[in-house]
């Protein structure tokens, strides 16, 4: 199982370990620390402009329907 965890050093406390343990319960674990650079806000409208246009570079895309969608996600995690 991979849990992500993001939050600010402040946050680092005995109910975060706890969190963790109720997770994983006894089991070995890694922990990765990296850093997360702070994100900007979200255009709306940009977003909206460039899904538009991804959308529509795909309207003519056919999926055949015998396509098991899981089965392909699965074996990218294999």
């Amino acid at each position: 199982m991979t849990q992500t965890f993001q939050l600010n050093t402040a946050e680092l406390n005995a109910n975060f370990i706890k969190s963790v343990r109720a997770l994983f319960g006894e089991k070995k674990i890694k922990i990765v620390v990296e850093d997360v650079e702070e994100s900007q806000p979200v255009d709306e409208k940009e977003l909206f402009r460039k899904t538009e246009e991804i959308r529509l570079s795909l309207k003519d895309f056919k999926v055949d329907p015998d396509v098991n969608f899981s089965e392909l996600a699965d074996e990218m995690y294999l």
